[in-house]
Protein backbone atom coordinates (compact mmCIF):
# COMPACT_ATOMS: atom_id res chain seq x y z
CA UNK A 1 0.00 0.00 0.00
CA UNK A 2 1.26 3.50 -0.84
CA UNK A 3 1.64 4.72 2.76
CA UNK A 4 0.47 4.16 6.33
CA UNK A 5 -2.39 6.66 6.02
CA UNK A 6 -3.84 4.72 3.09
CA UNK A 7 -3.36 1.43 4.95
CA UNK A 8 -5.22 2.76 7.99
CA UNK A 9 -8.10 3.93 5.76
CA UNK A 10 -8.52 0.50 4.17
CA UNK A 11 -11.82 -1.24 4.95
CA UNK A 12 -12.72 -4.89 4.73
CA UNK A 13 -15.87 -5.04 2.61
CA UNK A 14 -16.84 -8.70 2.51
CA UNK A 15 -18.19 -9.09 -1.04
CA UNK A 16 -15.36 -7.02 -2.54
CA UNK A 17 -12.73 -8.85 -0.50
CA UNK A 18 -14.19 -12.14 -1.73
CA UNK A 19 -14.17 -10.96 -5.34
CA UNK A 20 -10.55 -9.83 -5.21
CA UNK A 21 -9.53 -13.14 -3.61
CA UNK A 22 -11.35 -15.09 -6.36
CA UNK A 23 -9.69 -13.03 -9.08
CA UNK A 24 -6.29 -13.68 -7.47
CA UNK A 25 -6.69 -17.39 -8.26
CA UNK A 26 -8.75 -18.25 -5.18
CA UNK A 27 -6.61 -16.55 -2.53
CA UNK A 28 -7.66 -17.01 1.10
CA UNK A 29 -7.06 -13.46 2.26
CA UNK A 30 -5.64 -10.05 1.45
CA UNK A 31 -2.41 -9.13 3.24
CA UNK A 32 -1.85 -5.38 2.97
CA UNK A 33 1.39 -3.78 4.11
CA UNK A 34 3.45 -0.64 3.88
CA UNK A 35 7.10 -0.04 4.70
CA UNK A 36 7.66 2.69 7.31
CA UNK A 37 11.45 2.34 7.27
CA UNK A 38 14.27 -0.18 7.45
CA UNK A 39 13.09 -3.08 9.60
CA UNK A 40 9.69 -1.46 10.17
CA UNK A 41 6.50 -2.57 8.42
CA UNK A 42 2.84 -2.21 9.32
CA UNK A 43 0.38 -4.78 7.96
CA UNK A 44 -3.29 -5.75 7.93
CA UNK A 45 -4.86 -9.06 6.93
CA UNK A 46 -8.43 -9.09 5.60
CA UNK A 47 -9.87 -12.60 5.58
CA UNK A 48 -11.94 -13.64 2.60
CA UNK A 49 -14.52 -15.14 4.95
CA UNK A 50 -16.34 -13.39 7.78
CA UNK A 51 -15.06 -16.01 10.28
CA UNK A 52 -11.90 -14.04 10.98
CA UNK A 53 -12.60 -10.65 9.44
CA UNK A 54 -9.34 -8.87 10.19
CA UNK A 55 -6.57 -10.87 11.83
CA UNK A 56 -4.54 -9.05 14.50
CA UNK A 57 -1.37 -11.12 13.90
CA UNK A 58 -0.67 -13.24 10.83
CA UNK A 59 2.59 -15.10 11.37
CA UNK A 60 1.94 -17.31 8.33
CA UNK A 61 2.03 -14.16 6.16
CA UNK A 62 4.89 -12.39 7.96
CA UNK A 63 7.43 -15.02 6.85
CA UNK A 64 6.57 -14.76 3.15
CA UNK A 65 6.55 -10.96 3.52
CA UNK A 66 10.12 -11.19 4.84
CA UNK A 67 11.12 -13.25 1.80
CA UNK A 68 9.38 -10.83 -0.58
CA UNK A 69 11.06 -7.79 0.94
CA UNK A 70 14.42 -9.60 0.90
CA UNK A 71 14.03 -10.51 -2.78
CA UNK A 72 13.43 -6.83 -3.57
CA UNK A 73 15.97 -5.39 -1.13
CA UNK A 74 13.23 -3.35 0.56
CA UNK A 75 12.84 -2.30 4.22
CA UNK A 76 16.50 -3.05 4.92
CA UNK A 77 16.02 -6.72 4.10
CA UNK A 78 17.45 -9.32 4.21
CA UNK A 79 17.91 -8.94 7.91
CA UNK A 80 15.53 -8.31 10.79
CA UNK A 81 12.07 -6.83 10.57
CA UNK A 82 9.23 -6.01 12.94
CA UNK A 83 5.74 -6.24 11.48
CA UNK A 84 3.20 -4.20 13.46
CA UNK A 85 -0.33 -5.50 13.01
CA UNK A 86 -3.65 -5.52 14.84
CA UNK A 87 -3.81 -1.93 16.04
CA UNK A 88 -6.88 -1.20 13.91
CA UNK A 89 -8.80 -4.02 15.66
CA UNK A 90 -7.58 -2.97 19.12
CA UNK A 91 -5.25 -5.99 19.43
CA UNK A 92 -1.78 -4.65 18.60
CA UNK A 93 0.87 -7.24 17.81
CA UNK A 94 4.51 -7.21 16.81
CA UNK A 95 5.84 -10.07 14.73
CA UNK A 96 9.61 -10.49 14.55
CA UNK A 97 10.90 -11.70 11.18
CA UNK A 98 14.46 -12.60 10.30
CA UNK A 99 15.61 -13.61 6.82
CA UNK A 100 18.98 -14.67 5.52
CA UNK A 101 20.13 -16.20 2.23
CA UNK A 102 20.25 -19.99 2.22
CA UNK A 103 21.16 -22.16 -0.79
CA UNK A 104 19.54 -19.91 -3.39
CA UNK A 105 16.47 -19.29 -1.24
CA UNK A 106 15.73 -17.73 2.14
CA UNK A 107 15.95 -19.07 5.69
CA UNK A 108 13.14 -17.39 7.61
CA UNK A 109 12.31 -17.20 11.31
CA UNK A 110 9.10 -15.67 12.64
CA UNK A 111 8.39 -15.09 16.31
CA UNK A 112 6.58 -12.94 18.80
CA UNK A 113 4.77 -13.12 22.10
CA UNK A 114 1.25 -14.35 22.66
CA UNK A 115 -1.53 -13.47 25.07
CA UNK A 116 -4.32 -15.76 26.25
CA UNK A 117 -7.55 -14.56 24.61
CA UNK A 118 -9.80 -17.41 25.64
CA UNK A 119 -9.91 -20.86 27.09
CA UNK A 120 -12.12 -23.90 26.62
CA UNK A 121 -12.37 -27.64 26.65
CA UNK A 122 -14.12 -30.45 24.80
CA UNK A 123 -15.70 -33.50 26.36
CA UNK A 124 -15.96 -36.50 24.06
Amino acid sequence: VRDETALRRAERIEHLCGRVCEEAEDAESLYLFTVRGDGDVVARMFDRWVSIGEDPATGSAAGPLGAYLSMHGAAGMPGRLIVAQGEMVNRPSFLHVETRPSDGSWAIRVGGGVRMMGEGSFEI
